[in-house]
């Protein structure tokens, strides 16, 4: 997520590479805040395959900044989505979200 960052901050108006960036992140259920780096990688708490509300937000918000607003209502969507179904199977709100979730 922090690639998109520039967007967020309106540092960069780059409506090609945050495409580029997107479609790296965006996954079947959302946005993760890292990419997947292998079978073997080490993953932390922040990382790949971890959807945050904070970290949605910032995407959002960053990909409407560059005019890409279909993209960042669909990561919205995907988000909330993730939470409704993650709500119904647990009767939880959780602090995160996995976006590989089947």
């Amino acid at each position: 997520i922090i690639g998109l960052y520039p967007y967020l901050f309106k540092i960069s108006s780059d409506k090609k590479t945050a495409k580029n960036i997107l479609g790296r992140l965006e996954l079947k259920c959302g946005i993760s805040s890292a990419e997947y780096r292998g079978e073997d990688a080490v993953y932390f708490q922040w990382d790949y395959p971890c959807i945050w509300a904070c970290t949605c937000y910032f995407a959002y918000e960053a990909l409407k900044n560059v005019g890409l607003n279909d993209d960042a209502k669909r990561i919205a969507i995907k988000y909330i989505n993730n939470v409704n179904v993650q709500f119904k199977k647990t009767g939880k709100i959780w602090e995160k979200y996995d976006v590989c979730w089947p």
